[in-house]
């Protein structure tokens, strides 16, 4: 399976727009309106970045994707100067096995970058308000990083998943 770039074409990507807005406010670091803020006031450098845990947090939860994608047009990825055009390599490969684990490996979504970009934004879409909680009830330490929280949100995920898959693995 040939894996098309997701550069090449204009891709739209999406978030519920309160959880978008509440995300810019408090955890991504660059911002238009405001001066770039350090990593450990606003752990996520770009809202793109918040985007795909929002998407890896709604799968390692075992949450569905919701069936239509709800949400406002925070950027669009593609070949244009003003499109975001650094997508890691590695997120467009995991977004495509994402659609193949949906899909299966046959179907010819799966090496569509439409159709996988619009599974991943059906995925954030119901992954990004659980991160967006899951982070803020972390918080009650006021004295405590951002980035710290973060960290510890990903330790806390990592430690389930050690006790889901018991000793056999680890």
């Amino acid at each position: 399976m040939r894996l098309a770039s997701f550069t090449d074409t204009q891709h739209r990507l999406f978030l519920p727009a309160e959880t978008r807005d509440a995300a810019k406010e408090s955890w991504v670091t660059q911002q238009q309106a405001q001066k770039r803020r350090s990593i450990n006031d606003a752990p996520f450098p770009r809202m793109v970045d918040f985007w795909f845990m929002s998407i890896g947090l709604a799968v390692h939860r075992d949450l569905a994707p919701v069936e239509k994608t709800s949400g406002v047009m925070f950027v669009q990825i593609g070949p244009n100067k003003q499109d975001l055009q650094k997508f890691p390599e590695f997120w467009m490969r995991t977004l495509t096995l994402l659609a193949v684990n949906e899909w299966g490996y046959d179907d010819p979504k799966c090496i569509d970058p439409a159709k996988v970009i619009d599974l991943a934004n059906r995925y954030a879409e119901v992954g990004s308000p659980v991160l967006l909680g899951a982070l803020e009830s972390q918080m009650d330490d006021m004295s405590s990083a951002r980035l710290y929280v973060l960290s510890d949100l990903l330790i806390e995920e990592t430690e389930l998943t050690r006790q889901s898959l018991g000793s056999k693995v680890f």
